[in-house]
């Protein structure tokens, strides 16, 4: 490790239960990388469980409660490093993590470094279903290889594939635009990184920096984390000014599920195409349930994969169309 770049690991927790695989893991990686690096664990509530385990640990022991953007730019206040490595209390780091996220930084040039976070290897069934639906590119589109493994690193575009649980950025570059806008969650890093890029600097997936992150299962813990992703994607669209119509389809789904619905008992060609459309819907939901049953030999998954589906694809919409239509400081 180069001793110019000290690295900081920061990471949020609402009461720090389940945090020490964390941490441990963490540790682990830097015994690998040779060089610790600094540990910031940022909690909601005061526990006495937690500040015992930050000193086993040699991690800093923060209370702050606020929104996530909020606790991170706080924890990036009260560090000095020269890399910020971001990632959540129920997340498991395999040993070459920091060394595959540090040697992108060698290039000056490089602002963001970010990976996939995959299945942990014991999630349940519903917990695999929903990563399951998030790496597919039915249920993930442009953002599934947040949720799996590719072959290759690349320079990312617009950095749609990072997500906090698992991404690091350069302290001078995070400075420099000001750290994560307080007024957006989630998708703040998603509007971060794209300030990052229209100043010039790269974006890197790596691929080889994954994490282990436990899911949310399905249905009702899925869809609210979904709603959330909508909602926050939305909100950030509109402080961007930039709409992708990829992003609007699942709401245009919602709408026209509805309003198909009615307008097809008046009139007759209209219910030919929404019954047309849902029959198109239908059957690419049962090619993606497949075919992720087929990729992960896992035969069971077929049959919440085909409901998930459809609940992630209107739970999103619902987020996204309220994000729409919600104050841009409304916290959410």
């Amino acid at each position: 490790m180069d001793r110019k770049l000290r690295m900081s690991v920061i990471i949020l927790t609402r009461d720090g239960k389940g945090i020490e695989h964390c941490l441990s893991s963490v540790r682990e990686s830097g015994k690998e990388l040779g060089v610790q690096p600094e540990v910031s664990v940022v909690s909601d509530v005061p526990s006495e469980e937690l500040k015992e385990l930050c000193e086993k640990y040699g991690a800093n022991y923060m209370v702050f409660k606020a929104t996530p953007s909020k606790k991170r730019n706080y924890a990036v206040e009260k560090t000095n490093c020269d890399l910020i490595v971001f990632c959540d209390d129920d997340v498991v780091v395999p040993k070459n993590w920091l060394r595959a996220i540090l040697h992108h930084f060698e290039d000056e040039k490089v602002a963001v470094v970010g990976g996939p976070n995959i299945n942990p290897p014991d999630s349940t069934l519903r917990e695999r279903c929903s990563g399951y639906i998030f790496e597919s590119f039915f249920g993930g589109a442009c953002m599934a290889v947040r949720y799996r493994t590719v072959s290759q690193s690349f320079e990312s575009r617009t950095g749609e594939e990072f997500i906090l649980c698992n991404m690091a950025v350069r302290r001078s570059v995070f400075d420099e635009v000001g750290g994560f806008s307080e007024n957006l969650y989630p998708c703040e890093e998603n509007y971060l990184c794209y300030i990052i890029k229209e100043k010039g600097y790269k974006l890197v997936y790596e691929p080889r920096a994954f994490v282990w992150h436990k899911r949310r299962p399905l249905f009702i813990p899925h869809a609210k984390q979904v709603f959330n992703y909508g909602l926050g994607r939305a909100k950030m669209m509109r402080m961007l000014r930039k709409f992708r119509p990829l992003y609007f389809l699942p709401s245009t789904f919602v709408v026209g599920l509805i309003a198909g619905a009615v307008m097809s008992i008046f009139i007759s060609i209209v219910r030919v195409i929404y019954l047309a459309t849902l029959t198109i819907y239908t059957l690419m939901a049962l090619a993606s349930s497949v075919h992720m049953s087929i990729k992960h030999k896992d035969p069971k998954a077929f049959f919440l994969l085909f409901p998930g589906f459809f609940v992630h694809h209107v739970a999103y919409g619902l987020g996204f169309i309220k994000g729409l239509f919600a104050g841009l400081g409304e916290s959410s």
